[in-house]
């Protein structure tokens, strides 16, 4: 019985050890459209997989720290400013 618990202990901790030494790797799904309002896509965020084309516009700024990862499919795109949208800035 004693062992038992002094196993159950033993587990405990090592996976407390194991929870806080991994890094744990999120990742933030992107829908197509246009930004309309400021955004920043940090690393904890990251990698950023866009599933659509994104427009970056109406005076909205799109600030993407340093170190993250930005997905997307070649046949979609980031387009920042456009005719349809007005400006948008890219940071």
């Amino acid at each position: 019985m004693k062992s038992q618990s002094i196993r159950r202990k033993l587990l405990l901790f090592v996976l407390l050890i194991f929870a806080v030494c991994v890094p744990v790797s999120a990742e933030t799904l992107v829908a197509g459209g246009p930004i309309i309002m400021d955004k920043t896509w940090n690393l904890a965020g990251s990698p950023y997989i866009l599933n659509g084309s994104i427009v970056v516009g109406f005076d909205a700024t799109l600030t993407i720290e340093a170190g993250v990862e930005v997905k997307l499919n070649p046949a979609l795109g980031l387009t920042i400013g456009s005719l349809d949208f007005g400006d948008g800035t890219l940071v």
